[in-house]
């Protein structure tokens, strides 16, 4: 009993009007074309391994056999002899299935999923022509919307269903944890490298060696047993996420080093803090580098939205946004502090004590 698999391309946007770069895991049992789809956003094992689960413990059972196409995270394509890497073998392992894939460029071999997929993609797009729109609110609701529409694509092939669903054997009792598991040691750059991508990390961790957890859409960095950081993942490689907090105390100390910093864009958190920059080589280009960095301290240490205020104000006002300066500012906009006063607690028994100590007259 083969099981397709396959991802492609956005359908939706989200409520800024911007694109939801996405996937969609399509599982496939091709007797009774009972599916299911799961977002998702890159075609790493994580998300693989996510999303077949998601499937399996929605369908309720194990089919004898999972098929996919030639992905990376399953086939390991390096090789002249083609088989299925050991991680992804671990999982069809765990779940008692048979693995298979169909060779480059014999779709016909999985026809039937084939099918589906596309059958699947024109029924999202009339949905989404129906529903007047392809804004979402947040990513629930397109999840929402994703699953309703193959629930009800699913109503029509219950009989079918119901022969195929006696073939199925029984689910583990537990499913597999979602992650990979690596270490590696953080630079003095404050960075570590993890499946071809850089992150930037606290700069007390300079030197450690880290584990990292990696899940389908974020990282878990833990050092001596504790969990440190939690990063976005980025998709695909040669990218880099670095967080000017984590960095800002080795600037700060050695402000040169910013001239020469091969993520440097990274280090201006807003488009204003570009424009405070540029202001500042062409009115103090010798200072430039040094109160640049001073000001990105202020922002992590005291109010990002502070220093972007007021290098704001500064600049349309045709003024050097300085860092004396938006610290001046920074300090102004605080509110005073407040004395509070507490209400004295009177016990007036004390007094009536006391009168009638001295004998009421």
């Amino acid at each position: 009993m083969p099981v397709g698999l396959h991802l492609y391309e956005r359908i939706s946007h989200n409520n800024r009007h911007q694109p939801f770069k996405h996937l969609l895991y399509h599982f496939v049992l091709p007797y009774s074309n009972w599916e299911w789809a799961t977002v998702c956003f890159s075609e790493s094992l994580e998300s693989l391994k996510k999303a077949l689960q998601d499937a399996l413990w929605r369908l309720g059972g194990i089919p004898t056999e999972h098929r996919t196409d030639n992905l990376s995270a399953a086939v390991n394509n390096l090789q002249d002899v083609k088989e299925f890497n050991s991680r992804y073998a671990e999982v069809l392992k765990h779940y008692g299935m048979r693995g298979s894939w169909n060779f480059p460029g014999n779709a016909h071999e999985i026809g039937d999923v084939e099918q589906s997929h596309y059958r699947l993609k024109m029924a999202l797009d009339q949905e989404l022509r129906l529903r007047g729109g392809r804004d979402f609110a947040s990513r629930e609701d397109y999840k929402t919307f994703v699953e309703e529409v193959v629930n009800r694509r699913n109503k029509t092939r219950s009989k079918r269903f119901e022969e195929e669903r006696k073939t199925l054997k029984s689910l583990p009792n537990l499913r597999l944890g979602g992650f990979s598991e690596i270490q590696v040691r953080v630079s003095r750059f404050c960075t570590l490298s993890a499946r071809k991508n850089v992150y930037s990390v606290d700069s007390r961790l300079i030197g450690e060696k880290v584990t990292v957890r990696i899940y389908a859409e974020e990282l878990e960095v833990y050092c001596g047993g504790q969990k440190v950081e939690t990063l976005p993942r980025l998709r695909g490689g040669g990218g880099h996420h670095i967080n000017y907090r984590n960095i800002i105390d080795s600037l700060l100390r050695k402000p040169g080093t910013f001239a020469g910093y091969k993520y440097r864009k990274d280090l201006y958190p807003r488009f204003v803090f570009r424009l405070t920059y540029d202001r500042l080589v062409a009115d103090k280009p010798h200072e430039a580098d040094r109160e640049y960095v001073k000001i990105l301290g202020l922002a992590a240490k005291v109010s990002e939205d502070g220093v972007e205020s007021g290098c704001d104000n500064l600049l349309k006002a045709g003024c050097v946004p300085t860092s004396k300066i938006v610290e001046e500012r920074l300090l102004a906009a605080r509110p005073a502090a407040r004395m509070t006063l507490k209400e004295p607690c009177v016990n007036l028994a004390n007094y009536d004590d006391l009168l009638g100590g001295n004998g009421g007259n």
